[in-house]
């Protein structure tokens, strides 16, 4: 999208925090100058095109690093299982009906 007037366009980027609830974040900003209409010729005017912000950290509702124990809770039974279990049984049940569809095709050309 091309920008109004001249093309001039001064953009940045900026850390900003928030007192209540506390958190802080990051944003971005485009600045286009814009001729001013009805005053002289070479008067411009800064006016924002874009204005991005998105919040990094909230306090009270921080990511959680930690990794899971591997199990898995069961639906069903409601018991914990490990993946590997999981997989086991699914490949034993696989090897136990597969199957198989085997075929051929001839294609034959006449020209």
């Amino acid at each position: 999208m091309p920008l109004p007037g001249d093309g001039e366009a001064i953009q940045g980027s900026f850390n900003f925090s928030v007192s209540n609830p506390k958190g802080t974040g990051r944003g971005y900003f485009r600045l286009i100058k814009v001729p001013d209409e009805g005053k002289e010729p070479n008067s411009f005017t800064w006016k924002a095109f874009s204005v991005l912000l998105s919040l990094w950290d909230l306090e009270g509702h921080e990511e959680s690093f930690a990794r899971g124990d591997g199990h898995v809770h069961d639906p069903i039974t409601g018991a914990r299982r490990v993946w590997e279990d999981i997989e086991e049984e699914r490949k034993l049940k696989i090897e136990e009906d597969p199957t198989v569809l085997v075929g051929s095709c001839i294609l034959i050309l006449f020209s």
